[in-house]
């Protein structure tokens, strides 16, 4: 045999590259089984060096087998930067990174070429359960070489009896870098176990049972199944064969998924129901696939397996298919494929089987897939009889997927046996259901059961039905025990009463526990009574802490100090802790400040990260450029099949102005129906520029009938228009006594058709004491007819100065006939810069000005 090794040898016996990770592991790759090696070749040190680890060996998938390596050379991915700016931060400091994304997307060996960059001669603790990692951490934290804790698939360590905030907590004190990676579909189950509430609460984060706050600890990134173009412009410099071949199928797979022959698997095991294929092996397949479904996830006996499995084939045709022996089907569906893995998998105990990951993430990514069928749950209830933690990992299964009389029957049997973790789901089980008597009784249990968690979600349940004081009392009833985002709860609650004092009180006491969220709100109360330094050094430490939307406030603060360059780096820093939101802030701020190109750029990047609201603002912003209405619409009407009313609105204000009223109208009016109040007089607008003025009256009059002065004026054009000069000069009444200065001198205009020039002259002052300058054109007509030039000049002058050019000629005629002709000359010149400056689209003398008038 002959072959190429790329690598140097440690007196390990392993050989291998670093950097590229290019590597040929003896043990794995060329050994059929362990049973024909001397027990010796095993027997290594404890805890190697990173750069001494084979990276198999802690979780990075194997391809097939090509130039003496299993493991291709590494392409660099886009998230990278980000992984290692992370990672260096931790090995620095301390502190718990976590890579999330589909099975084989690529987590651990990104992770592993970035810890092989970073820490090459730190220690490698990579324990295989949770009992190991609870021996490990003395060693851990005590031993005298630097160490790094790698956690791949990290849902198996935490919890009860594994990694819990308090443990991650101590590791970050003592400076110990904690690498992680997990599943999407994992993470999310985690993420949502306990909490009903989104991670962006206005108030804060819930109090979280010991998983989901472990995950809080985290300093997250998240990893795309699917490659870039760039990456995949990457791997096609690769001189690979497996790479290049992966790089055809990428689009459709994922590299990374490609290369673990995922995709090969699944089709492999989809076409073996058939005659003269393995369908007794694939029936065992479907049963541990729905086994992990149902929460089961690992070490699944044999026995369970056959029971399992024969309704599958029973439904896939039975014996008609001519099924294979089970010897023949339990070797089919464990036998090692292209050298990369199973689809029935080791499991954690001996004897026991777990499906292989891209095989479950492809079912549970299927929007139509079945349902796990009533016996599998029956099946795997009977295996984790017993076992706590795994009885709540399937109760947690079953929410999840909506099978909550499992959920319940679990949960219900753990809070009669006194785990107040029972208890406490149970009660967020009947909260989602919207049965909150059942909820507060079961979280009311789950407090006197000894849960903190629980009083601080009864808080919440009370605080969204509008029960403030119950609320306070269960977020006090946590407080008092310690629980310190219940004092941050009872904070907020005492903020929103208007008790400031009091609520900054609570806030301190909560970051005295170390509350995160508690620094963000205390440091917004002190930037609304204007202690600004103390108040950027909180956002700034809850920041430095994780938290995105303390940086999102800050921000905010920046902005209303015009310190832009400042507020930048918050919503870039808070962009960076997770919150794309943050896009919105900073396209809006470079639009505000004539930086067009960037804020384009944002407003794509909010939509991209799929932002609620950000293909309407994107719209918008386009709708501003009469070149770009086309692309502002498409983008409008995109938004608009979320059923965004104001989506609507802006819709029909586009289509106004590309001159199709017609549709503009239906639009106007869907978004009136969704409570956007605000376009009713554009539709009424519309209406009149459509010819349709009776139509647009009674919208006219509902917004009179609510104050609305703008509407006031509006509907007193129409009846003027109509002839209707008594309602006309009603209405212009009453906007005027509203302080509406144009109003004023429509006013006065009524009074001369009447021809009451006392009236007339009175009024038009009144408007222009208002700020109308329309009024000291009419003014110095006035004054010129009764022969008094001088204040004809300085009406006319003033007027001018409003905008008003045409005076021009008439003051140049007034300084004529004053015998002033050099004055009357400039006066010329400037009669035409003002027809120029008409031409250019002056709107100065069209604006309208409101004060309230003094009666």
């Amino acid at each position: 045999m002959t072959f190429e090794l790329e690598s140097h040898v440690h007196d390990h016996g392993r050989a291998y590259q670093q950097g590229l990770g290019q590597q040929f592991n003896v043990e794995n790759a060329y050994f059929a089984g362990r049973e024909y090696l001397l027990p010796q070749i095993f027997k290594g040190p404890v805890d190697p060096l990173v750069r001494e680890s084979d990276p198999l060996e802690i979780g990075v998938h194997r391809a097939p087998m090509a130039r003496g390596n299993a493991v291709p050379p590494y392409v660099t991915r886009d998230v990278d930067f980000e992984i290692t700016s992370k990672v260096n931060s931790a090995v620095k400091h301390g502190g718990l990174v976590l890579i999330v994304g589909d099975s084989t997307a690529g987590k651990s060996r990104s992770a592993y070429e970035t810890i092989l960059r970073v820490a090459p001669d730190h220690r490698l603790v990579a324990p295989y359960d949770r009992d190991q990692l609870r021996s490990s951490l003395v060693s851990l934290i005590s031993g005298s070489n630097p160490a790094l804790l790698w956690l791949d698939d990290m849902e198996r360590y935490v919890g009860p009896n594994g990694l819990t905030p308090r443990i991650a907590s101590h590791l970050r004190a003592a400076g110990i870098a904690v690498i992680g990676t997990i599943r999407t579909e994992h993470y999310r189950a985690l993420a949502a176990l306990v909490g009903l509430r989104a991670r962006n609460d206005s108030r804060g984060h819930n109090e979280l049972i010991s998983a989901e706050h472990v995950l809080n600890l985290a300093d997250t990134v998240f990893m795309e199944r699917r490659w870039t173009p760039g990456e995949m412009e990457r791997a096609n410099r690769v001189e690979d064969p497996r790479v290049a071949d992966a790089v055809m199928h990428g689009r459709t797979y994922g590299v990374a998924e490609y290369l673990a022959a995922g995709p090969m698997l699944y089709g492999e095991w989809q076409m073996a129901w058939r005659v003269g294929g393995n369908p007794r092996g694939a029936a065992l397949v479907a049963a541990a696939v729905d086994c992990h479904r149902a929460g089961l996830h690992d070490s699944i006996d044999l026995e369970t397996l056959w029971i399992v499995s024969k309704p599958y084939l029973e439904d896939a045709g039975g014996a008609i298919l001519r099924p294979e022996s089970t010897d023949d089907a339990i070797s089919w569906a464990s036998h090692r494929r292209y050298g990369v893995t199973s689809m029935l998998l080791p499991g954690k105990r001996p004897g026991t089987y777990r499906a292989f990951d891209y095989l479950v993430d492809n079912v549970m990514r299927n929007t139509d897939a079945k349902p796990v069928p009533e016996y599998v749950w029956e099946a795997v209830l009977r295996v984790a009889d017993g076992d706590t933690m795994r009885m709540h990992e399937i109760a947690a299964a079953a929410q999840s997927q909506g099978n909550y009389p499992i959920a319940k029957e679990v949960w219900e049997g753990q809070a009669a046996a006194g785990f107040s973790s029972g208890a406490h789901n149970l009660g967020l089980l009947h909260l989602r259901a919207g049965r909150s008597d059942e909820a507060e009784h079961w979280l009311q249990s789950a407090f006197e059961l000894g849960s903190l968690a629980s009083a601080t979600e009864l808080g919440h349940m009370l605080e969204d039905s509008g029960r403030l004081e119950e609320a306070a009392i269960w977020y006090e009833k946590a407080a008092a025990g310690g629980n310190a985002h219940a004092m941050f709860h009872v904070g907020w609650i005492r903020r929103n009463k208007g008790d400031d004092q009091e609520a900054e009180k609570w806030f301190r006491r909560a970051i005295e526990k170390n509350d995160e969220s508690a620094s963000s709100g205390l440091g917004a109360l002190l930037i609304e009574s204007g202690r600004f330094e103390e108040a950027e050094s909180l956002l700034r430490k809850a920041g430095d802490d994780g938290d995105a939307y303390a940086m999102i406030h800050l921000g905010l603060a920046f902005i209303g100090q015009e310190r832009t360059e400042d507020a930048e780096g918050a919503w870039l820093k808070a962009l960076e802790l997770g919150a794309p939101e943050a896009a919105i802030n900073l396209a809006e701020m470079n639009s505000k400040i004539g930086r067009k190109v960037e804020a384009e750029r944002w407003f794509r990047r909010a939509v991209s990260e799929n932002v609620s609201g950000a293909t309407r603002q994107l719209g918008v912003f386009l709708s501003k450029d009469r070149r770009r209405w086309a692309e502002a619409e498409e983008l409008l009407r995109e938004a608009s099949t979320a059923q965004d009313p104001y989506a609507y609105a802006n819709l029909a204000e586009v289509l106004m102005l590309r001159q199709r009223k017609d549709e503009a109208e239906a639009w106007f009016r869907k978004a009136i129906q969704g409570g956007v109040k605000r376009v009713v007089p554009r539709l009424a607008q519309a209406l009149e520029e459509m010819g349709r003025t009776e139509e647009a009256i009674p919208l006219w009059q509902q917004l009179v009938d609510e104050g609305d002065g703008e509407a006031t004026f509006a509907l007193a054009k129409v009846k003027k228009g109509q002839g209707a000069l008594d309602d006309a000069m009603r209405l212009f009444r009453v906007a005027a006594d509203a302080g509406d200065s144009a109003a004023a001198c429509e006013v006065a205009r009524l009074h001369r058709l009447r021809q009451n020039p006392d009236g007339y002259e009175e009024w038009l002052e009144i408007s222009l004491k208002g700020g109308h300058d329309h009024a000291a054109c009419l003014l110095g007509f006035l004054s010129s007819s009764r022969g008094d030039f001088e204040a004809a000049e300085s009406f006319w002058t003033r007027a001018y100065k409003g905008g008003h050019f045409h005076v021009a000629s008439e003051l140049a005629t007034l300084l004529v006939r004053q015998g002033r002709g050099d004055e009357a000359a400039m006066w010329l010149r400037r009669v035409n810069s003002g027809n120029r400056a008409r031409s250019g689209g002056s709107r100065q003398a069209g604006k309208r000005k409101t004060s309230r008038r003094k009666k």
